[in-house]
């Protein structure tokens, strides 16, 4: 994998860390604040990939530290012997992991993991000199933060205490998520960590060139701000938004005529919007048939499609492509519901840009009269990953899920649980002892 620094700039507190602020730092000799991270993080049990491979949280020489953020508890921790990160491809760097606790004023804890990867033999994980607020003058390296859900929030090199820029070399990359995060102990490997490598004429690549804050900082320069504003969707946002919309009583009963109607074996499809009040408004349903219908998109406010598949198929190639167009046409139209097979599954559209990229790059495969289907180099990996993931309608949509992210995280496909909750689709990679590959789904911290 070429170029493995990614960088993402997804919350300004990181930010401090470009800066390298050069402000005076208090050490916190209380050995409270120290006790009540740990008490935090006993009660609270967060899944933190970084745990998996510590031996020891070393809490003796936790230390605190205060800035511009407030008071911040970080922790080093002592990994099992081998382990080392992706975050750069050169075996002489060594790999270094704090916790970082960030408290707020009611005493609620956010914690956050450091990976410091360097090539200096003589690097401290102990010292407090190093820290959150200020960066050692003489390290050179890199830095990594991951959040509580175990996603990149931001990757950095340094040279004796400064971050160097990094820019993408060529014309010719492309927006892709890539694995950023990968931790091998022995034989056994995984990716934690799927992350957006910008190309450098779109918007969000801009945000790291140019030091913008936001995308708001790049509409207010150069208007646009088509489609859904926020560059890197969470999937577990989604899946709440998605629930709440299912729990709407115009929803239900949008599906209940639908899949009254599915008996004939034929398509229907309805349409989700909003009124002048906000209150939710359906349109006719239309009927199709076997393996299509037509959606209908001229329902004002419109946010949501509902539609049975009577073959109790999976989501199929054209209900992806279909979920782009639809939102190409409307701004509010993200969500499209798929009813199949006695399950419910949804595919939301969480950032247009990074949807129209792919299906720009990675066009549909379409005969004459026949519906959509993914370019061969995605519809043979699909089918390659089912050996793996299962033939069932989950384990068909697990493989597209996993092999769609390798190329965007433009959409998020959902699938609704027993218990009436929407959960993404999400499928890490990791490998066996004996190198054969595992494929599971991770949930929502």
């Amino acid at each position: 994998m070429n170029n493995k620094l990614k960088i993402i700039t997804s919350l300004f507190v990181f930010l401090l860390l470009l800066n390298c602020q050069n402000e005076e730092v208090g050490l916190d000799t209380e050995s409270g604040s120290v006790a009540n991270a740990k008490k935090w993080l006993e009660i609270n049990k967060p899944k933190l990939q970084a745990l998996d491979y510590t031996k020891e949280i070393d809490w003796k020489n936790a230390f605190v530290t205060y800035g511009d953020e407030g008071k911040v508890v970080e922790v080093p921790l002592v990994l099992v012997a081998n382990t080392s990160t992706n975050v750069v491809d050169d075996s002489s760097y060594k790999t270094h992991m704090r916790l970082l606790f960030m408290e707020d004023k009611n005493g609620a804890y956010k914690v956050y993991t450091i990976v410091i990867t360097t090539k200096d033999l003589s690097f401290d994980n102990k010292n407090k000199e190093f820290n959150f607020y200020e960066v050692d003058s003489d390290y050179s390296g890199y830095l990594t933060l991951q959040n509580s859900k175990n996603k990149i929030l931001y990757s950095g090199k340094y040279e004796k205490g400064k971050r160097i820029s990094t820019p993408r070399k060529g014309n010719n990359v492309t927006a892709k998520w890539v694995c950023s995060y990968m931790v091998t102990v022995g034989t056994y490997t995984t990716c934690s960590n799927w992350v957006w490598v910008f190309d450098p004429n779109d918007p969000e690549w801009l945000l790291v060139k140019w030091g913008w804050n936001s995308l708001d900082d790049y509409n207010n320069t150069y208007g646009g701000g088509e489609g859904n504003s926020d560059p890197f969707p969470d999937p577990c946002e989604i899946s709440k938004k998605t629930t709440l919309i299912s729990q709407d009583s115009d929803y239900l009963s949008a599906k209940n005529t639908i899949m009254n109607a599915s008996t004939d074996g034929l398509e229907h499809s309805i349409t989700l919007g909003r009124g002048a009040s906000s209150e939710v408004t359906q349109s006719p349903m239309n009927s199709g048939g076997p393996v299509n219908v037509v959606t209908n998109t001229t329902l004002p406010g419109a946010f949501a499609g509902l539609h049975n598949h009577p073959n109790n198929g999976p989501i199929s190639a054209g209900d992806i492509y279909a979920a782009v167009k639809l939102n190409e046409k409307s701004t509010n139209f993200t969500t499209s519901f798929v009813f199949t097979n006695g399950d419910t599954y949804a595919i939301v559209i969480g950032d247009l840009r990074a949807a129209q990229s792919f299906v720009n790059e990675y066009p549909a495969d379409q005969l004459p009269g026949m519906n959509p289907e993914f370019p061969d180099v995605l519809f043979d990996e699909m089918q390659r990953l089912v050996t793996y993931t299962g033939s069932s309608i989950e384990g068909k949509t697990m493989a597209m899920s996993y092999v769609l992210h390798q190329y965007t995280y433009g959409f998020t496909i959902l699938k609704q649980q027993t218990n009436g909750e929407f959960k993404a689709i999400e499928v890490e990679k990791s490998k066996n002892p004996d190198g054969s590959e595992i494929y599971t789904l991770t949930p929502c911290n």
